[in-house]
């Protein structure tokens, strides 16, 4: 990613911290509970380690996760939701596996042009295959949902976005094979084929790079989308059982290790990462 999107990507957050748009577990020394409402947190590269101390982290300290599906149905001080954007190979190598040794669940949000049932790529630079996600799915320990069909920056639309942990080069194939038509037709398209193959109803649309638009959402609803997902959101702090569904929010999985409990680690050790 270069540097002009990733600081796109990353302003969000850094806005949010100085603006104190961040659930108060994040910046407070000594929290207590959650009264912001329920965190969602997002990964989008499953590296083994920081996944095993994560998730070891939430079991000690009596964390319990839910799906997309039960953020705003919960209100617990106990409770968060796990997603992970992009559908590279690691969420089956790494996070799938995680989520069944502790027993967690998580809600994927996979780009449906770049998923096949084969690939001549290695493992390390491909998506899951369709036969992948459908074992997840079926576990029950990852709700499989849309990130859009081609992975298009929906506020400059139809400017291609790179996908995390997948061959740039492929990704960028796919894209230019592609018409971007309009962003209706791309939605329509990415619901369509998660659920002819899944034999499931997809509710669920997390925007690439955190951000949608109001003309997106409409689209979105008029298809059949109930439930949208962004980044860190001016005024939302989490989610609480009376806010919209239009505007979940979500924070970077590093942070995960800053809510309450045994364990956690210094601001200014993630935000020293985050500069790196």
């Amino acid at each position: 990613m270069n540097l002009r999107l990733s600081w796109r990507k990353n302003w969000p957050d850094m806005e949010a911290l100085f603006r104190r748009g961040f659930p108060s577990f994040v910046t407070g020394r000594h929290p207590e509970g959650l009264p912001d409402g329920v965190p969602v947190f997002c990964y989008h590269a499953a590296d083994p380690a920081a996944i095993e101390s994560d998730f070891l982290f939430l079991k000690e300290n009596g964390y319990e996760t839910v799906t997309a599906d039960k953020v705003g149905a919960v209100a617990s001080d106990k409770t968060v939701a796990l997603t992970v954007d992009d559908g590279a190979h690691d969420l089956y190598t790494v996070l799938y596996p995680a989520l069944k040794k502790f027993g967690f669940y998580a809600t994927a949000f996979v780009a449906t042009a770049f998923h096949r049932d084969r690939y001549e790529l290695p493992d390390v630079a491909r998506p899951c295959t369709w036969g992948e996600l459908r074992e997840m799915d079926t576990s029950r320990h990852v709700n499989v949902q849309a990130h859009t069909h081609a992975h298009r920056y929906i506020p400059h639309w139809p400017e291609p976005l790179d996908l995390v942990g997948i061959d740039p080069e492929y990704s960028r194939g796919i894209q230019q094979e592609i018409a971007p038509g309009t962003v209706k037709e791309d939605l329509a398209r990415a619901k369509e084929e998660l659920e002819s193959r899944l034999k499931k109803r997809v509710t669920h649309l997390a925007f690439p790079m955190y951000t949608g638009t109001e003309d997106a959402m409409r689209d979105a609803r008029d298809l059949g989308y109930e439930t949208f997902w962004w980044g860190t959101l001016p005024g939302r702090r989490a989610n609480k059982p009376d806010d919209p569904k239009t505007h979940r929010v979500r924070l970077s999985a590093e942070f995960i290790r800053r809510l309450p409990g045994k364990g956690r680690i210094g601001l200014g050790r993630i935000l020293a990462g985050r500069v790196r």
